[in-house]
């Protein structure tokens, strides 16, 4: 009974990437994210159909969910510049909701109706959250992807967000661990750790970098291997222009 459980379970897990997996990918705030990260968020969306003349969010509400179209028409409304007059604009399919409220845990700026019969994809926020525990690397995707066209108000808001301090931490933590591998010259460590996702440009908290450590250990290796993999020589330029001549 168990073994037929795990089987229906994988198997709907499958449909719902055959099925999600399109839209998903399109989506501007997910461009660039693995494919392990999109499949599971394709895994953890539920389908909503909604009705014309329904409201999928109001203004100046919190959003707990990321609503991503399939098919159908939604109007977003908001106030213009000026405040004087209200401007709506018409959602695309792969368009994404709720975003900045989602993410940065500020108001909702406009109001969205349903113009026509619309199929949309909605995400928690508890499993989009999740999934960024698991797939960190994604988290610094999305943010310069949130961040990309913003004006400068729009940007430190960002800038100052839980997902902003949530990418940093993990960042730094992350740092950690590899510089630690790289101090112990464990190149087998460090390979898997930046096949994971690590960036090997990252620095911990005192400001190194894992180039900066193999060059100091005097770990050729593990230098040429960080190069291999787009580290950026800078401060430790000293130190591998003696080892690599």
């Amino acid at each position: 009974m168990i073994a037929r459980g795990v089987e229906k379970r994988e198997t709907r897990e499958q449909i719902s990437q055959k099925l999600y997996d399109p839209y998903i990918k399109e989506v501007p705030l997910f461009k660039g994210c693995s494919l392990p990260f999109i499949k599971q968020i394709a895994i953890k969306v539920q389908e909503e159909l909604f009705l014309p003349g329904e409201v999928i969010i109001e203004e100046a509400k919190i959003a707990d969910h990321l609503y991503i179209v399939c098919y159908g028409k939604l109007e977003d409304v908001g106030r213009s510049e000026n405040e004087a007059e209200k401007r709506v604009r018409t959602l695309e399919a792969c368009s994404s909701l709720n975003e900045m409220s989602l993410l940065c845990n500020i108001p909702v700026t406009d109001t969205v109706l349903v113009a026509e019969l619309s199929k949309l994809l909605r995400v928690d926020k508890q499993s989009l959250i999740d999934t960024l525990e698991i797939h960190f690397a994604d988290g610094r995707i999305i943010l310069d992807n949130l961040l990309e066209g913003k004006q400068t108000h729009i940007r430190n808001k960002i800038l100052e967000s839980d997902l902003t301090l949530h990418v940093a931490k993990h960042e730094s933590e992350l740092a950690l661990r590899l510089n630690s591998a790289v101090y112990n010259g464990d190149l087998y460590r460090v390979r898997r750790l930046v096949a994971a996702g690590i960036n090997p440009n990252n620095t911990d908290y005192d400001g190194r970098s894992p180039l900066h450590i193999a060059a100091i250990k005097g770990f050729a290796d593990l230098v040429q291997f960080l190069l291999q993999k787009g580290a950026i020589i800078n401060a430790t330029g000293k130190f591998l222009f003696a080892m690599l001549h």
